[in-house]
């Protein structure tokens, strides 16, 4: 893909979920799409678990990334559970400088959130 659909298809990503609301008119959420994600994700994690056959699956795991603690990668899951998670390489310039925004925003987010579980 050329660079102009990069970025037009990121910043379609990112208001996916507005639109499929705007999209409903009031007559319902996004959250088919995200059980269903959720839904997927599940049934690799125990594909994975039963043994003998490696899945995977992007998934939001502890597992460091560029200073930050947890991260969305290409998870692997086993019999052992996750198993390691798939190098991001061959990135091209705005798909670096978009993950080093992401990471520096997930850093953020995760403090908050430890904060709050510490507190509570």
């Amino acid at each position: 893909l050329d660079e102009n659909t990069i970025e037009a298809l990121d910043q379609h990503v990112q208001t996916a979920v507005t639109e499929v609301v705007d999209a409903l008119a009031g007559a319902g959420s996004a959250s088919l799409s995200m059980a269903y994600s959720a839904a997927e994700l599940v049934d690799v994690v125990i594909r994975g678990l039963k043994g003998g056959q490696h899945t995977s699956a992007c998934a939001y795991v502890n597992w460091p990334y560029q200073g930050c603690d947890f991260f969305a990668q290409v998870t692997n899951f086993g019999p052992q559970g996750i198993e390691g998670v798939q190098k991001i390489d061959n990135l091209r310039p705005f798909e670096e400088k978009r993950i080093a925004e992401s990471v520096e925003k997930v850093k953020e987010d995760v403090k908050k959130g430890v904060e709050y579980a510490d507190s509570h």
